[in-house]
């Protein structure tokens, strides 16, 4: 099987062939082994069980009890706006900082 090619392009060529030949091959076996037929092309495995849903379905509430809840957050939204009142921000020069303060402090 040893062969001799003019160029690199047609050895590439070869090679890539080869390979692709070899990737067909595996797939076959692949198949084969896993009994695929032509019928299941989809790509999705067939289980013997049907799936069924899962239970975690939201909860529904009544009527009187969405009145509640949202009652009671309502209530927490008030409790939060009650914050003290704001302080006056007041920007400084940073030249003028000492102004104010003993000169012993600002010396030190």
């Amino acid at each position: 099987m040893h062969q001799e090619y003019a160029n690199d392009r047609d050895w590439i060529e070869a090679l890539r062939q080869a390979v692709r030949d070899q990737e067909d091959f595996q797939e076959g076996i692949r198949l084969r082994d896993n009994h695929f037929s032509a019928s299941h092309s989809s790509g999705k495995t067939q289980d013997d069980e049907p799936t069924t849903a899962k239970a975690t379905k939201i909860p529904k509430y009544a009527a009187k009890e969405k009145r509640i809840y949202h009652a009671k957050k309502k209530e927490e939204k008030v409790d939060k706006q009650k914050a003290g009142p704001r302080q006056k921000i007041i920007h400084w020069v940073s030249a003028d900082a000492h102004i104010g303060i003993n000169q012993k402090i600002v010396d030190e």
